[in-house]
């Protein structure tokens, strides 16, 4: 939990938090990779309102005016982009769905 208070009050939609200098930082193109790897556990854990707030944060990043793509094909490794975007596109699909589950009950 320290961690995500951290990015919360730190990084909040920046890609992460740099662990020793407290800075925020845009790694992966603006993309909040954080804040879209930390829902599945938000939601694991029940954390109902980080959750409810990661997600309607999440809704609002505009993947087509982003730096993702081309910095990520900078990138030496290739695994480091296929993760990214397997959890961009596992949330896209999702969350929306889990939202509106939650919402509901």
């Amino acid at each position: 939990m320290r961690g995500w208070k951290s990015y919360k009050k730190y990084a909040w939609l920046r890609d992460e938090l740099a662990p020793v200098s407290g800075e925020a930082k845009t790694t992966f193109g603006g993309l909040a990779i954080t804040l879209v790897d930390a829902l599945d556990v938000l939601w694991i854990m029940d954390l109902d309102d980080d959750f409810r707030l990661a997600a309607a944060a999440a809704t609002q990043l505009d993947f087509a005016n982003t730096t993702a793509l081309t910095s990520l094909r900078r990138q030496s490794d290739t695994s480091a982009v296929l993760t990214t975007a397997s959890k961009d596109i596992a949330w896209r699909i999702q969350t929306p769905q889990t939202v509106s589950r939650q919402v509901q009950a």
